[in-house]
């Protein structure tokens, strides 16, 4: 039997947690100004949605991957495109433009397809980002990536190459397409979401990268095998093939709470424990609460979410609440943009 878990944090978290909070306040104050009373008004409408600003159509047509940083919101588009990340202000203004790159060069990136902020690999402390490079619609792939490269500090923020460590793994029954990842807060774990064709009648797969592995990342390292931990049951409505298609994922700091996207709405899970996602094969043990439908959001190909964790706050928006924003879609009339979701 384990020992009870306790209700704290234990101090050295609690002080990472203090630490990002006020840098991501002070982060938000510095960008959003006199800014924040227009957002926060348009927080009124149905569900908690508002609209924090118009994102780039031209420099993010596809946008694909959303983290919160400590010292922005990042952002990248999806296959076809540069391996960049872009950091924006929460309003959605762009701030500099970096391009993931190793031994001087861009990494060659096949499809990126999402992003998170999380701890850096091998216990070296500080906030990394995480790139997905695990797009595979072909099912053809015999190894994916994840680039993970230190966050900037905000006075580094300007365009240039972001130098990243590459980390291959492969999945145990072979390829699968993946476009949703989630990164623990110490850089130990990560879960990826199969993304299941239209319609498909099976649970999508949730698979756990162990990061703590001696030769994660290190230069021709043989690919780390991901481990299947659960089986996604559709989230939505019966008969609703959207359900399946799972295209972003985050995980709170706290461990206990996992936000998820697909084509038709975002949905919060809760965790019975910290970073315990076998527990998504059990809805009543993972319970999936309605954020926002695709439709409320009017974004009509959603591929990323994620928390914000109080960085909203100076906009005048208190409370919990997630990020999300689509791809440009078949219609170049429909403006993208940067929405805050209540996620409380």
């Amino acid at each position: 039997m384990r020992p009870p878990r306790s209700p704290l944090p234990p101090l050295s978290r609690l002080s990472r947690l203090l630490r990002r909070s006020l840098r991501r306040i002070l982060l938000c104050a510095a960008l959003c100004g006199g800014l924040g009373r227009a957002a926060a008004e348009g927080a009124g409408g149905a569900g908690g949605v508002a609209v924090l600003g118009a994102l780039d159509a031209g420099a993010l047509p596809e946008l694909s991957g959303l983290a919160v940083g400590d010292v922005a919101v990042w952002a990248h588009n999806d296959s076809g495109s540069a391996p960049a990340l872009y950091a924006l202000s929460p309003l959605g203004a762009p701030l500099a433009l970096l391009t993931l790159s190793a031994d001087g060069r861009p990494v060659d990136a096949v499809d990126l397809e999402d992003l998170a902020v999380g701890g850096c690999p091998g216990g070296e402390g500080g906030r990394c980002l995480w790139a997905a490079d695990v797009g595979d619609n072909a099912r053809a792939r015999d190894s994916v990536t994840l680039y993970v490269a230190p966050e900037p500090a905000a006075g580094d923020l300007r365009d240039g190459p972001l130098p990243a460590r590459a980390v291959r793994l492969r999945y145990p029954d072979g390829p699968a397409n993946v476009e949703a990842l989630a990164v623990d807060d110490a850089g130990a774990r990560a879960w990826l979401f199969e993304k299941l064709p239209y319609g498909a009648e099976r649970p999508a797969r949730v698979w756990e990268l162990d990061l703590r592995a001696p030769h994660a990342g290190a230069p021709g390292a043989p690919p780390l095998v991901a481990r299947e931990v659960a089986r996604l049951a559709p989230l939505g409505a019966n008969g609703d093939g959207r359900a399946h298609l799972v295209t972003a994922a985050d995980l709170h700091p706290d461990g206990r709470r996992l936000l998820l996207r697909t084509y038709g709405a975002l949905y919060e899970l809760a965790l019975p424990a910290p970073h315990a996602l076998h527990a998504l094969s059990d809805p009543l043990a993972s319970p999936a609460r309605l954020l926002a439908t695709s439709d409320e959001l009017d974004e009509p190909q959603g591929e990323a979410a994620a928390y914000a964790e109080g960085a909203l706050a100076p906009l005048g928006l208190q409370g919990a609440w997630a990020l999300t924003a689509s791809e440009l879609g078949d219609d170049p009339a429909h403006a993208p943009a940067l929405h805050a979701v209540r996620a409380e």
